[in-house]
């Protein structure tokens, strides 16, 4: 047949078009001079090298990022190093010094610790670095409780109730680790296995029977420290009140937090498990044995990266993704600590995240993680949000109604602390806390109210809390002496609820 040649090119053309659809081909391809200049204009590599403009930009993230995982891992020891530099800053105690500082008017609302109880009185010591002191006594009355950490606030022993001591209170003998000499008779031994330093804290109770503010600060002045042998072996150091004195037990936040986790570095031992963490910060000026001094790209690369880590912390403890958590289904009250291990160890891994969640509101733990058994103990539960799912705001208005007959052979406690320092809110009312034990108003049917807001609602002002204006808070729920229905949980505490203009 015969065809023109303008009809001859068109088939030529619908052959070629047929063939690329058949094929999966792009007509027309670059050439691979084309696909190396697209390649180095959008992701930086020629030829599968990196550009020296990429990769010092992916080695800057590198080091960012590692920053950021350090932050996160650090956030305990931030939290000791925090109360250290209270006891020395504010309560006057000199390094080194086997001092102890009791707050003789319990915890007020200007110092800030992070969720303490102002129904006790505190008595703390500093870190204690049983590398320089040796062997160290830590002498416990009867009637108080308590518990020795380590400088990542691993647990080492338990006074009182849950300690060897039985209550009974007694002499705890600290030991560096890898002691290998005598152990006296007398003493409860207590061997440091991950970290050189503790420090201990020691709580009595003025509300106990027979017992009133000055009986409990007066036992709490019994607590003591001192040196096994050697130079001031026996000699107790100091028992100082804070009283209404400062006390700021909060860390910094910006990029002067790696300053202090620098500090620490290099004041203690290297932390198990840590080896390829410190080794990812040697290029920011973090490395043990060496003064901290980054560079203008190192300081600028952990301003970012304390940023990001607190923001991942602040994510961690008040909008947590662990299992669990809520203790019932239908109510937002959850968990305050989400450990499986109190010392953050598994069988597998290392758990930082619940850990950072816990000690960035906590301060202190406990080596024997023991439920309360009905009519002791305390159960606790904390929430960060209202009945509707929506973060607790200081502008707003709540209310929470505690049932009447709460089971429990004691009482109910709301402390009310800040979500910017973890601690007692600090509002113009300066009063915290209201308690079953206080004189409240209450219901018909034998409920009590109790308000949160930046104003008290009218007539209630006995039941209210203030808050403050633009300031995210949180509730601590403690209750004491729980009996079966709070254990089993089937006695649920009601969800706190955002009120309108109520009178």
């Amino acid at each position: 047949m015969n065809t023109s040649k303008p009809a001859q090119s068109m088939l030529a053309m619908i052959a070629i078009a047929v063939l690329a659809t058949i094929t999966g081909c792009n007509w027309p391809q670059q050439a691979p001079e084309a696909d190396a200049e697209l390649e180095t204009r959008e992701n930086g590599f020629v030829a599968g090298y990196p550009t020296d403009e990429k990769a010092q930009q992916l080695l800057d993230e590198f080091d960012y990022q590692a920053a950021v995982q350090a932050y996160i891992w650090a956030t305990p020891m931030l939290n000791s190093l925090g109360l250290n530099e209270a006891m020395q800053r504010d309560v006057g105690m000199k390094p080194g010094e086997l001092a102890t500082a009791v707050h003789s008017k319990r915890q007020l609302p200007h110092q800030t610790v992070m969720t303490a109880n102002n129904e006790v009185v505190y008595t703390w010591s500093q870190l204690i670095n049983t590398a320089k002191t040796g062997p160290v006594v830590v002498e416990v009355p009867g009637g108080s409780l308590g518990f020795a950490v380590d400088f990542f606030q691993r647990p080492l022993e338990d006074f009182g109730s849950l300690g060897p001591d039985k209550g009974a209170g007694g002499k705890f003998l600290f030991l560096p680790v890898g002691y290998d000499g005598d152990v006296p008779e007398g003493y409860f031994p207590v061997r440091l296995k991950y970290s050189d330093h503790f420090w201990f804290i020691v709580r009595t109770f003025p509300n106990n029977p027979g017992m009133t503010l000055d009986k409990a600060v007066a036992l709490g002045k019994e607590v003591k420290a001192y040196r096994l042998a050697g130079p001031g072996a026996g000699e107790r150091g100091r028992a100082i009140l804070i009283g209404d004195g400062p006390f700021d037990q909060d860390w910094p936040k910006d990029e002067e937090a790696f300053e202090w986790i620098a500090r620490g570095i290099n004041a203690d031992r290297v932390q198990e498990g840590s080896l390829s963490l410190l080794g990812n910060l040697r290029r920011l000026g973090i490395e043990k044995g060496k003064p901290f001094q980054p560079d203008a790209r190192a300081r600028a690369i952990l301003a970012r990266a304390a940023k990001t880590g607190w923001d991942m912390v602040r994510a961690m403890a008040f909008n947590n993704r662990f299992d669990g958590a809520r203790i019932y289904d239908d109510r937002q009250w959850e968990k305050i600590v989400h450990y499986t291990s109190p010392w953050f160890l598994t069988g597998n891994f290392e758990e930082v995240e619940e850990r950072a969640a816990g000690w960035y509101q906590l301060v202190g733990n406990t080596s024997k993680v023991v439920p309360p058994s009905p009519g002791t103990g305390v159960f606790y539960s904390v929430t960060y949000k209202d009945a509707a799912g929506n973060m607790l705001d200081g502008s707003g208005t709540y209310r929470l109604t505690m049932p009447a007959e709460v089971p429990v052979t004691q009482f109910w406690q709301i402390p009310v602390y800040s979500n910017k320092t973890r601690s007692l809110i600090n509002a113009e009312q300066k009063r915290p806390t209201r308690s079953s034990t206080d004189d409240l108003l209450v219901n018909d049917d034998g409920s009590i109210d109790v308000y949160f807001g930046p104003v008290a609602p009218e007539g209630r002002e006995q039941n209210w809390i203030q808050t403050i204006p633009r300031e995210g808070w949180f509730v601590l729920l403690r209750l004491y002496g729980p009996l079966e229905p709070i254990l089993e949980k089937t006695w649920k505490p009601n969800d706190i609820e955002k009120v309108k203009n109520e009178k």
